[in-house]
């Protein structure tokens, strides 16, 4: 799944509640929920794993990091939020199984 897709979803979790704890929480659950939704990818990682696709994965991931830059980026300069500290923890929550 996209980074870009687990940071949206954590950013309206976070947006939904309004203290950092269980942003973070519903954000991290959410993440794992999200990756249950069959998103056509798995040849990407396999590719990657065989060893003959690997080029094709870091371009991948790159493309995948800039989106997901972008997008957090657009939701703090164009949102409105009361607590932006919260929805900044429900996306930190959503990506954070990635980086596990």
């Amino acid at each position: 799944m996209f980074l870009a897709v687990h940071a949206a979803v954590g950013a309206v979790l976070g947006w939904v509640v309004d203290t950092p704890l269980p942003a973070f929480t519903l954000g991290f659950i959410s993440h794992f929920l999200v990756d249950m939704i069959p998103h056509g990818d798995e040849n990407v990682y396999h590719g990657y794993k065989s060893g003959q696709k690997k080029n094709q994965a870091y371009w991948y991931v790159a493309f995948d990091f800039m989106l997901t830059v972008l997008l957090v980026a657009l939701f703090f300069l164009k949102g409105n939020y009361a607590a932006p500290g919260v929805v900044l923890w429900g996306v930190i929550g959503s990506l954070l199984p990635d980086f596990m």
